[in-house]
């Protein structure tokens, strides 16, 4: 075969990029579904925006992304300016180049402007000779669809992207940079004109309890339809009156309420004529009428004198004049923000993967991608400084084991939240950290038989999670799992007699029973990665182990009363752990018997167990 090591000239090895992105961009490959073609962003793929501010490169024609202003307290090398841009995988960082500086900067990194000394491993030099780590403020956030540009001069009045203490990133959202906004005078001024007739805006924030908070205004006859959290109510986007008078709900204009407070969260409203449609995480909050006008704000609300900002983060805000849902392109822009921040797990039917080929899950959670609509795997604690950051999967559907390691360093991780795959939100969790089992050991991520696993210490590590609409009768589950230990309890519920919920896992044939509530699973072998599985009617459970059934075992027609409550590593009424590795967890509401052997198939051609 000739020799193709080179190709005009230039050796393989050298080729950095393909049309100008990144080969760990590419989404999807081996038969799943592209979200993002090369060379392409989001704004490239819809087209037409009125103005686009991010933290990360939105167009290919973005050159930067902020222009920032760095704070010593009047000290070297203060209220120097420079224009960021974004670093290699196209986002705000530490390592960003900056340009247009202020004279006398030599500085060539958002790190080395700072002097932010040492994070993440990497040490920035201090070419300017500041003698100490300064704060970052954000004059201009610069518009990536056209020329409207937000602007603060007012240097009390501008958002906030490092605090300036030495050895620290960036402030940070969910592991992405953020602008920092303390909800008093903080503002960027963007007034930009919209057509009257539609309107689509897209934002990706966290909104704090306590005082209103403004992100998008936008006046409407005297008033302002605007993204809102206003006191307890917490509210996106409200009405508000001149004066600042609250407008009642029932005004004709009607506000959307977040999942959660203090929670990052991804807004659209969708604005066409008369009618008004607001969505928190792509789904539908409320919907209402109202006439719109033209002027339009970003991170204020502006009322004849009035000027009062946003408290919270921001990390994204775009706009088109138009209505992009019509267009049939709403989701499409939800989908590519998520897939970027990890906002949220998506409810859509997934139309690959195995829970696409076996339907009907009532909770999933594994270290691969089981639907193609899933974005989000697990949230990761770093024992370091306790962040925790969402992660979802790489371009293999595997999770993204080198974003854990970047994130992780030489801390030890540990996994807050396995987010259920299903789409039924059923996620496991765990709020306690010294029950979080672990993922990433200080050096790198924990692996089974060359596949990540989340190691359960046998003590008492454990999640809890819910099962919609279990309440008794048939399931069907399938784990992969190793243990270390002869009666490691893999599932149970918190109900005493609800037989078919306990699952457990032991080395012999013995059936574990305690009164009122029975176990049953069969034996596996210790320390080596194995797949259980079985199908469950209210009477009769057939048990299989890596494809070959090792039990069959009549339990009565007794009725069992299951909570919804379920637990994964700990057998809930007696106190016992799981000990060992688990990497996949899957389970059904009803009776998946002519479904066993292909789910067997699907998990053993991903796992390689036997």
């Amino acid at each position: 075969m000739a020799d193709i090591s080179k190709i005009n000239a230039v050796a393989l090895a050298n080729i950095a990029k393909l049309d100008a992105v990144l080969a760990a961009n590419i989404a999807k490959v081996n038969g799943l579904v592209f979200t993002t073609a090369a060379g392409e962003f989001l704004l490239d793929n819809y087209t037409g925006a009125a103005a686009g501010y991010s933290v990360r490169r939105l167009a290919t024609s973005a050159t930067v992304l902020l222009r920032v202003r760095r704070d010593t307290a009047g000290g070297t090398g203060d209220d120097d300016e420079a224009d960021v841009a974004y670093d290699s995988n196209n986002i705000l960082s530490l390592d960003s180049a900056i340009s247009n500086a202020s004279v006398g900067v030599t500085a060539t990194t958002l790190g080395q402007f700072l002097n932010v000394g040492t994070v993440n491993g990497t040490t920035y030099t201090n070419p300017d000779s500041l003698t100490v780590t300064a704060s970052c403020f954000v004059d201009t956030w610069y518009d990536q669809a056209g020329s409207n540009d937000a602007e603060q001069a007012t240097e009390s009045a501008q958002p906030q992207i490092h605090d300036g203490t030495v050895n620290t990133d960036l402030i940070t959202e969910n592991g992405k940079p953020a602008l920092n906004c303390d909800g008093v005078a903080v503002g960027l001024d963007a007034t930009f004109t919209h057509t009257v007739t539609a309107q689509s805006n897209f934002a990706v924030a966290e909104f704090v309890d306590g005082i209103s908070s403004r992100l998008l205004s936008q006046t409407v006859t005297g008033q302002s339809l605007n993204y809102d959290y206003e006191g307890t109510n917490h509210y996106i986007p409200m009405i508000r009156q001149q004066g600042n008078v609250i407008a009642s709900y029932a005004s004709g204009y009607k506000a959307t309420k977040p999942a959660a407070n203090n929670t990052q969260q991804l807004f659209a409203s969708i604005h066409s004529g008369s009618s008004i449609i607001n969505y928190v995480n792509a789904s539908a909050s409320s919907s209402a009428s109202a006439t719109l006008n033209t002027e339009f704000y970003v991170l204020r609300l502006k009322l004849g004198g009035n000027n009062e900002g946003m408290d919270g983060t921001l990390q994204e805000v775009i706009s088109w004049s138009s209505d992009q849902d019509a267009a049939g392109n709403r989701s499409g822009i939800e989908e590519n923000i998520n897939s970027d921040y990890l906002i949220y797990q998506p409810t859509d039917a997934p139309t690959s993967g195995l829970l696409a080929d076996y339907t009907g899950a009532a909770a999933a959670y594994s270290v691969r991608q089981l639907a193609n609509t899933a974005a989000i795997c697990m949230t990761v604690r770093r024992d370091s400084d306790d962040e925790e950051k969402r992660f979802g999967f790489d371009s293999n559907g595997d999770l993204d084991t080198t974003g854990i390691a970047d994130f992780c360093t030489t801390a030890n991780g540990y996994v807050s939240q396995w987010w259920d795959q299903s789409t039924n939100g059923n996620h496991a969790s765990q709020g306690t950290a010294g029950s979080q089992p672990q993922i990433y050991n200080g050096t790198a991520v924990i692996t089974e038989n060359g596949k990540p696993a989340v190691q359960f210490d046998g003590v008492n590590d454990q999640f809890v999670h819910n099962i919609s609409g279990i309440v008794s009768g048939d399931f069907t589950y399938a784990d992969v799992m190793s243990s270390s230990d002869s009666a490691a309890i893999l599932h149970s519920s918190t109900s005493v007699i609800a037989k078919w919920v306990m699952l457990a896992q032991i080395s012999t044939q013995t059936i574990l029973s305690d009164g009122f509530l029975t176990a049953y699973d069969g034996y596996f072998k210790n320390g080596t990665a194995a797949l259980s599985s079985g199908a469950t009617r209210t009477d009769f459970t057939n048990a299989f182990f890596d494809g070959n059934q090792n039990l069959a075992f009549y339990h009565g027609t007794t009725n069992s009363v299951a909570t919804t409550q379920m637990y994964l590593g700990r057998y809930q009424q007696s106190g016992f752990y799981f000990v060992g590795k688990i990497q996949e967890s899957i389970l059904w509401t009803a009776d998946e018997s002519s479904n066993r052997t292909g789910i067997q198939s699907d998990i053993n051609t991903y796992f390689s167990i036997y």
